[in-house]
C-alpha cells in the first residue's frame, strides 16, 4: 500500500473513520487514565506511543493501513514526569490487553520512556524501534551531534536513518515508517 504524505483534512477524516470501528478504550492505574486505539488484527501485536504533545490517534496513517493485518495498539498515556511509572503503566495496559508481548516503537519522549520499560520488563518486548529519538535527517528539534551520541549508546543496534520525516516521520513521510515498522514486527 502506498501512502503519501496526508493533508491534515485527511488525517482528520481518516482518524473519523478509524473512530467509528475501533472505540477508544480506557484504563485506570495508580489514578491515572491510559487510553488507546486496538485494531484487534492477528498478526503479531505491536504498541504504538506518540510523543509527549500527542496521543495515540497521532498513528492513524498507520492504523489505517495495516489495520487488517497487524494487531495495533495505539496508546494515549497520561502526563506523568516519571519513566518508571510510564513503564509499568504500561505493562498494566498489555496485561488488561492479554498481551504477553509486543513490539514496542516509541516516538520522541515516548522512545525515551520505552527503553525504561524494556529494561524494567523485558519479557514483554518483542522487539523496540525508537524513533525520532536517533535519526531522520531533517529533524529540527534533534540536532546531529545528538542523533550521533544516541547511536553510539547503542552500538549493536540497527540504525535506520530517514531523509525526510522531520520529528514526526509517522505523519510526514508515513510509507517509510509504514515500511520500517513492517519490517520491524517481520523480524519480532
Amino acid at each position: 500500500m502506498s501512502l503519501a504524505a496526508p493533508h491534515a483534512t485527511h488525517l482528520v477524516t481518516t482518524l473519523a473513520e478509524l473512530e467509528r470501528g475501533l472505540a477508544w478504550q480506557s484504563l485506570e492505574v495508580d489514578g491515572h487514565v491510559w487510553r488507546w486505539l486496538d485494531t484487534g488484527g492477528t498478526g503479531p501485536a505491536a504498541v504504538l506511543l506518540p510523543g509527549s504533545v500527542g496521543d495515540g490517534g497521532m498513528f492513524v496513517s498507520i492504523l489505517a493501513a495495516m489495520r487488517s493485518r497487524e494487531r495495533l495498539v495505539a496508546v494515549t498515556y497520561p502526563a506523568l514526569p516519571e519513566p518508571a511509572r510510564l513503564a509499568d503503566g504500561l505493562a498494566q495496559v498489555m496485561t488488561h490487553l492479554g498481551l504477553a508481548s509486543a513490539v514496542v516503537a516509541g516516538s520522541s519522549f515516548a522512545a525515551y520512556w520505552a527503553q525504561f520499560f524494556a529494561l524494567r520488563h523485558p519479557q514483554r518486548v518483542r522487539a523496540m524501534s525508537a524513533i525520532t529519538v536517533l535519526d531522520c535527517v531533517d529533524d529540527p528539534l534533534i540536532p546531529a551531534t545528538v542523533r550521533d551520541r544516541m547511536r553510539a549508546c547503542y552500538p549493536g543496534a540497527r540504525h535506520v536513518s530517514l531523509a525526510t520525516g522531520g520529528h514526526y516521520p509517522h505523519l510526514v513521510n508515513p510509507q517509510a515508517y509504514h515500511d520500517l515498522l513492517l519490517d520491524v514486527l517481520t523480524l519480532a
